[in-house]
């Protein structure tokens, strides 16, 4: 662990800087002794009149620097319901009845084009690039608050009196890849369309499917799955004709490959998945699985919800005129280079070849163009609630208790003691248990992750409230819970948020307690009273100066921006807000779990940071110099006469010090070699030399005193460090020098 031979740059003088820490060294001193006598029973070393003899400083014991420090760390935990709140658009691509993903295609950011004089629109659309288009007076788009086109580049649509209720600059929302789901699911469901060789029971997973007999993949479906239903494969297109399909959200039917139906009917819930193209003809019927009220009206409670699913290739209706079902039409495409190194999109339309077609539910792909007449009303259905389950998996509470267990775990694994509080809010503050657990302890640490697992969410979002006793229960710290044995600890607040403010508190802020649930000072409002309140909380937390504040939206859209302005306010070091265009090395797009971990680590380094020392120094003590006594004279150099290889060869020894003859005081000479452990935090000066004569006899006339006494004094070591903000930190730890007698007798014994 010691390294030797480390030169050190010694301190002739101290600046002391505003940060800085004064200790004691417990039990290591620096003892004097004459070298070559023994101490007499009085406790003092005799020499002769005149004589010239080396005393020696030697440090008992390591100097050590303990640069690990108490942390109190405050986590504040989103705990409420996911809320859309009025006027927020919706963050999913399933919420919206047209979706276009694509930023660009070959440079063109024209990517949801709408044309037609019968083109009917009922809800939101969404472009990750541009809306263009031009569309005749028979066109029903946009015609309420909720029919708005909104896009992340421009919307420039023409037609004669038309007024379009538009939103430019919108955030980019990523289109999800859920093919492995699926493809899990269908596999463990026996729905899985492959040639390829299923582990369980060592045949094709067709085989679970299809009743086949002769060569090739050619046979009658299950009756499971439908009415008169056969199957041939060929090449890498699986052809499905028949009667009537039968779906199941239980049993997805996943194709590998593409699939083209001929089929009169689909009824049941579920999705079709291909990995490359779906095509879609019907016989006579116009509608799937449409169930229809008594005035003729689609019954849409009743009716089945079918989604399409073309994970890398397009999908194509090819239907009779008046063609009309609910559900989800899904195609992303992928991108993919060709032979110049370009990427270009592989699928991702989606093409209706029918006359007259209606959709109740989302239209999305990385390109759409619609143009004729069609009719596309969004609906909710328990499709998107499906994909919504992948897609927001993250955006819901098991992901906050999941990271702020982490953080927990992660932090009781560090050096430094650290004391964690939990705050969860929802309508109001929560703070669970007796509010800081030691870390490092076991017991205490599965308590409180005991506490967080079990906590239950509640409606509202009150950002402020949870702030204000996150703000409190920091500034007490934990010694207000019988821990008083902190040295100054380091604070840190970390907030994690995933949902807008719908509540505030009213209460001034300087109150400290917890409000129950349902108080009647917690009030419901809009997102900008609720930000008010949490933004004058955030100001008087920077006031305060903790150490560091931290935010992590964990909204996957990254569209907190308004609660992350707020924070900003309290002065948050670090801010996690998930971007979908996020790079690695200018290749990769992040995803939200690697991005979110970046930052997690990031916090927990922050955190768990042990400043380093960057170099030691050593010095005696101004305040109480080392001073030689009188009639003791400093000698610089000595010769000895020492015998090497058997021959006696004179050497010349120096003194570890400089000497000062005005004011007799004594400093060290540079370059004093040092131990240091490796990381420089364990230090002990190697053995210092000093020559000195003694000009006068004890209990004489000129000195009638016993002794001459080396007074004691003490050496500085100054340990300079650099903390997480690359300031510079002095820490300096004394060690006495015992003092020493000296009996000074007469060359020649009377007795």
């Amino acid at each position: 662990m010691i390294k030797k031979g480390v030169i050190l740059t010694l301190l002739t003088s101290f600046v002391f800087l505003m940060n800085f820490q004064i200790s004691y060294a417990d039990d290591v001193k620096i003892v004097r002794e004459i070298d070559g006598l023994s101490v007499t029973e009085d406790g003092s070393y005799k020499v002769k009149y005149n004589e010239t003899k080396p005393i020696l400083l030697k440090q008992n014991d390591y100097v050590k620097l303990n640069i690990k420090k108490d942390k109190e760390v405050v986590i504040l935990l989103d705990g409420s319901e996911i809320e859309t709140p009025p006027g927020k658009l919706p963050q999913s691509p399933f919420k919206y009845a047209l979706f276009a993903g694509a930023e660009e295609i070959n440079g063109n950011k024209d990517v949801l084009i709408l044309r037609g004089d019968q083109l009917s629109i009922s809800g939101y659309s969404h472009s990750n690039g541009n809306i263009i288009g031009g569309i005749g007076p028979g066109s029903a788009v946009c015609k309420s608050e909720e029919d708005k086109l909104v896009s992340v580049g421009k919307v420039d649509i023409s037609g004669a009196g038309l007024t379009i209720n538009k939103e430019e600059n919108v955030s980019l929302i990523p289109m999800p890849d859920l093919s492995e789901k699926f493809a899990v699911d269908a596999k463990t469901a026996g729905s899985y369309f492959s040639t390829t060789f299923n582990p369980k029971t060592g045949k094709e997973y067709y085989k679970d499917i299809i009743d086949s007999s002769g060569e090739g993949v050619t046979g009658i479906i299950k009756s499971e799955f439908g009415s008169g239903l056969t199957c041939t494969y060929t090449g890498d297109t699986w052809e499905i004709n028949g009667n009537s399909l039968e779906l199941s959200m239980k049993k997805p039917l996943f194709f590998d490959g593409n699939v083209k139906f001929s089929l009169n009917s689909i009824i049941g819930d579920g999705f079709i998945i291909a990995t490359g193209d779906i095509l879609f003809n019907s016989g006579k019927e116009t509608s799937l699985g449409l169930a229809f009220n008594d005035d003729g009206t689609v019954d849409l409670e009743n009716s089945s919800e079918i989604g399409f699913y073309s994970v890398s290739g397009n999908i194509d209706f090819n239907m009779v005129s008046g063609a009309k079902f609910k559900g989800i039409v899904y195609a992303p495409g992928t991108f993919v280079e060709d032979e110049t190194g370009r990427l270009i999109l592989k699928g991702g339309k989606v093409q209706m070849s029918t006359d007259y077609f209606e959709l109740y539910g989302s239209l999305v792909a990385s390109t759409l163009e619609l143009y004729g007449n069609k009719k596309i009303y969004y609906v909710e259905n328990d499709l998107s609630d499906e994909l919504e389950d992948d897609t927001t998996s993250r955006i819901d509470f098991s992901n906050v208790q999941s990271v702020a267990l982490k953080i927990a775990n992660e932090l009781s694994k560090g050096k430094n003691n650290v004391n964690m509080a939990t705050i969860i809010y929802s309508d109001t503050a929560d703070i669970l248990g007796k509010g800081f657990y030691k870390l490092n302890n076991e017991d205490e640490l599965n308590e409180l992750s005991e506490l967080i697992k079990e906590y239950e969410i509640r409606e509202g979002s009150n950002l402020g409230d949870g702030l204000r006793l996150a703000y409190h229960t920091l500034k007490e710290g934990a010694a207000k819970d019988g821990d008083d044995t902190l040295n100054e600890p380091e604070k840190f607040l970390i907030v994690l948020t995933y949902n807008e403010p719908t509540r505030y508190t009213d209460v001034d802020i300087s109150y400290t307690g917890e409000i129950p649930s349902g108080d009647i000072r917690i009030k419901e409002c809009n997102i900008e009273e609720a930000l008010n309140y949490a933004e004058r909380v955030a100001e008087v937390i920077k006031e305060e100066r903790f150490d560091n504040i931290y935010f992590i939206d964990l909204d996957a859209d990254g569209t907190l921006n308004s609660v992350k302005e707020v924070l900003k306010k309290a002065g948050t070091k670090e801010e996690f807000t998930y971007d979908p265009k996020a790079v690695v090395e200018g290749t990769a797009k992040q995803t939200f779990e690697e991005a979110l971990d970046i930052s997690i680590q990031s916090i927990l380094k922050d955190i768990n940071y042990i400043p380093i020392v960057e170099k030691v120094e050593v010095a005696f003590n101004d305040d109480k110099s080392h001073v030689l006594p009188d009639y003791v004279e400093f000698v610089k150099t000595v010769k000895e006469q020492i015998e090497i290889d058997g021959e006696k060869k004179i050497v010349e020894k120096k003194s570890d010090f400089y000497y000062d003859e005005d004011t007799r005081e004594l400093e060290l000479i540079e370059d004093i070699i040092i131990d240091l452990s490796s990381d420089k935090t364990e230090a002990k000066i190697e053995e210092l030399i000093m020559f000195v004569k003694f000009n006068t006899v004890t209990n004489s006339e000129q000195l009638p005193e016993d002794y001459i006494e080396f007074k004691e004094t003490e050496l500085i070591y100054t340990f300079t460090l650099v903390d997480r903000n690359g300031k510079e930190l002095k820490e300096f730890i004394h060690v006495p020098v015992d003092k020493m007698r000296v009996r000074v007798e007469s060359k020649i014994d009377i007795n």
